[in-house]
């Protein structure tokens, strides 16, 4: 479980690697999702990972409306 909300994360697909993504839902006390896409954009092993995270959907498509974050 995450955040305040005790939400739940459920994988639908993970590969991380350059290149690779993680897309999954938080999915909420009364089984709402919350779609993300995280792209891997930088793996060095043992030191970091660079991200850029997005809103999505259950299909894996980026919201373009929505915020997107770049993070270490």
């Amino acid at each position: 479980m995450v955040g305040a909300f005790a939400m739940e994360i459920q994988d639908k697909k993970h590969g991380f690697r350059e290149g690779g993504k993680w897309h999954y839902a938080a999915v909420g006390p009364n089984g709402e999702e919350h779609w993300s896409i995280t792209t891997y954009v930088k793996i060095e092993p043992q030191k970091l990972f660079l991200v850029n995270d997005a809103f999505g959907d259950s299909d894996g498509n980026i919201n373009a409306a929505m915020p997107q974050s770049k993070w270490t």
